[in-house]
């Protein structure tokens, strides 16, 4: 028979087993309820450790950028051909000119008693010139130049002496050039044309042997010419400037004005007295050296 202890301890055992069991099982996990981010107290940070992911997030942000797919290289230029210069073409030559002028007055003026002869000078002159053709062209000229003038003695009916101022001349006119090109610089011509021109006489003073002097009033003329010549052209300067040299001779018609041929003045002691005429053009030689710009 057991023993009353034994008895009362097993007793015990058994009544408490339940709760030891109860005991021994797991107890259930308490549910946890999700809460906002912002609502966890944020654990205090150093400053420079916040600004170190601060920093880092920097790149971070521009990292897209660097990412993007560089730029394709601007393809070059399409490489045109040069294009040629248009063909130079000659228009027109001008320039002036150092002229030396002859007019040819030959005879006695009116065979009242001598000579009357204009003596040569230096004057000056314009030209301009075109290529009609290849081998034509065109010119046109002026001259103009200041003669004194001799009178013998006796010369246009007049006792004493005669003082008069420069006679004054001038032309113009046009002139066919058929040319030849020697070579690209050096040109060669021949001229040919026709020209207009005019004498002007100023007042006289006369200086008879005995008696007060006396003046002749002024006096002019005009004459056509035919001017034949040869030139030449050299190009110093090649498409812009040339040298030129032209010798011409005119044959010279006088128109005659009525106060070339002759007039009347009153001398010093009122009289009239009549003056000889001036004798006429016959004849030009003219040779200019200029130069030309060519246009």
């Amino acid at each position: 028979m057991p023993r009353p202890s034994s008895l009362l301890v097993a007793l015990v055992l058994l009544g408490s087993s339940p709760n030891l069991a109860r005991a021994a099982e797991p107890a259930p996990a308490a549910p946890v309820e999700p809460t906002p981010a912002a609502a966890a107290p944020a654990a205090e940070v150093p400053p420079a450790a916040a600004a170190a992911p601060a920093a880092a997030a920097a790149p971070a942000a521009s990292a897209p950028e660097d990412e993007k797919p560089p730029r394709p290289a601007r393809p070059p230029l399409p490489e045109f051909p040069e294009s040629a210069p248009p063909p130079w073409s000659r228009h027109v030559d001008l320039g002036p000119d150092l002229a030396f002028v002859a007019r040819i007055a030959e005879g006695t003026a009116g065979g009242t008693g001598g000579d009357v002869t204009y003596d040569s000078a230096i004057g000056f002159g314009l030209h301009a010139r075109w290529m009609l053709f290849e081998y034509l062209g065109f010119t046109a000229y002026f001259v103009d130049s200041h003669h004194d003038v001799s009178f013998p003695a006796g010369a246009l009916g007049l006792a004493g002496s005669l003082d008069v101022a420069a006679l004054d001349t001038y032309s113009f006119g046009a002139r066919l050039t058929p040319t030849w090109p020697v070579s690209e610089r050096l040109l060669v011509w021949l001229s040919g044309g026709v020209g207009w021109g005019r004498l002007e006489l100023g007042r006289m003073t006369v200086t008879p042997d005995a008696g007060a002097p006396y003046e002749v009033r002024a006096r002019a003329d005009s004459f056509v010419e035919v001017p034949l010549g040869l030139g030449a052209s050299y190009a110093i300067w090649p498409r812009w400037l040339n040298l030129e040299a032209e010798l011409v001779g005119s044959f010279a018609f006088d128109q005659e004005d009525a106060t070339w041929r002759g007039m009347q003045a009153v001398d010093g002691e009122g009289s009239l007295v009549s003056v000889g005429p001036m004798p006429p053009i016959e004849g030009s030689f003219v040779a200019t050296l200029g130069a030309s710009l060519l246009l």
